[in-house]
């Protein structure tokens, strides 16, 4: 998503129109309410027309003025589901982008 580039007053707008609310977890397990835009997809292979999924892969992007730069093993919790992130995929200063496990 390169929506975030726009500016930031868009950038705010759009997580008050597209994200849910959830809780993030830090390692040293304090909690923090903010929005998060969480995309469910699926990892593929080969990378052809006729493929198969060979697994779920979900990416939640938030906002880095509401949780720093996220770390390997820490938490997102929506009011359905648990996430643990894996790693950071794209971070451009106002939005990262995580991989969850």
């Amino acid at each position: 998503m390169n929506i975030y580039r726009i500016d930031q007053k868009a950038t705010l707008e759009v997580f008050k129109l597209l994200g849910v609310k959830v809780i993030y977890q830090n390692a040293q397990g304090q909690q923090k309410n903010c929005r998060a835009i969480i995309v469910i997809g699926a990892k593929h292979a080969p990378d052809a027309f006729y493929s198969m999924v060979t697994d779920r892969r979900t990416d939640i992007s938030l906002l880095v003025k509401d949780v720093g730069r996220p770390r390997q093993g820490e938490f997102i919790y929506t009011k359905d589901e648990q996430y643990q992130i894996d790693r950071i995929i794209e971070d451009d200063g106002v939005v990262v982008t995580v991989s969850m496990l």
